[in-house]
């Protein structure tokens, strides 16, 4: 492990500033036109609601402003018009907010991680995913198509970055402690995990 990678999983001690960052981004894109997230009786149906990812949009405000999170009711209002909508944090806030204000989990955590290329590619990049815990007492993790089972929380990170073909740094995960009226996902507790780790949560 290199010292840039070092520094890499030290800072995410310090994901509270992203929560910061995040939930005032998406509170301002609060301005643009919104519609009530929708109320889904499966994962399948989210999936297809998300066209499995065909919907993705890099973050780009005039080549100035490149990483934000949006509104998922602004998000809804886009799958309404099957429009571009957001890059992975936005459909994972999506899965988030879906998933809680449809009751079809117990918990549920907005989660993102570090991944480095193996062997002689050091190239460095981050991923957002869903992770929750299912009524059957069971982890799951989900970003473009149907939830994925996991063996332990921390995997999330481990089995998408092996879908790249890359290996997991470090990553956090974020409580999304409630919905509000107007759909806006609260986060709660932060949990830094590393790919090794074996946690209850």
């Amino acid at each position: 492990m290199t010292f840039y990678h070092k520094i890499i999983k030290f800072s995410y001690h310090f994901t509270w500033f992203s929560k910061i960052y995040y939930s005032l981004t998406m509170n301002l894109s609060k301005n643009l036109p919104q519609c009530p997230v929708k109320t889904y009786s499966s994962f399948i149906q989210i999936r297809n609601a998300l066209k499995s990812g065909n919907l993705y949009e890099h973050d780009n405000i005039a080549d100035v402003i490149k990483d934000y999170l949006i509104h998922p009711r602004v998000i809804q209002c886009r799958l309404n018009s099957e429009k571009n909508f957001g890059d992975c944090d936005d459909h994972a806030i999506y899965w988030c907010t879906a998933i809680k204000k449809s009751k079809l989990a117990k918990k549920v955590w907005f989660s993102f991680f570090t991944m480095t290329g193996r062997g002689t590619d050091d190239s460095i990049n981050s991923h957002a995913v869903c992770v929750f815990l299912g009524y059957d007492d069971k982890y799951y993790w989900c970003d473009y198509k149907n939830p994925n089972l996991l063996d332990k929380p921390s995997n999330f990170q481990v089995k998408s970055a092996n879908l790249y073909g890359c290996e997991a740094l470090c990553g956090a995960m974020w409580e999304i402690h409630t919905i509000k009226d107007d759909d806006t996902p609260i986060f709660g507790k932060i949990t830094r995990v590393l790919p090794e780790d074996d946690i209850i949560l």
